[in-house]
């Protein structure tokens, strides 16, 4: 799985990379199970999300975002 790959990529000087991060989360979180986006996926968009780059914010909060709307979703569909 490239999730690690994309972790690490996070933490990278250059802000496009990070913000890459984000848009990158907003296309594979649909993918991933629960656990991994609960310990993985959640904490590096909240990090990515307080990012010095304004650009970085802003993809990480629209990938946030994103996320929760796909998690109350898939908890509405169960029910």
């Amino acid at each position: 799985m490239m999730l690690p790959t994309v972790l690490v990529l996070a933490s990278d000087p250059v802000a496009n990379v990070r913000f890459n991060v984000a848009k990158t989360f907003q296309r594979i979180h649909p993918i991933l199970d629960a656990d991994a986006l609960a310990m993985h996926v959640k904490p590096c968009l909240e990090k990515l999300t307080q990012d010095v780059d304004h650009d970085v914010q802003y993809f990480a909060s629209e990938a946030y975002e994103n996320k929760a709307k796909a998690e109350i979703e898939s908890r509405t569909d169960k029910t």
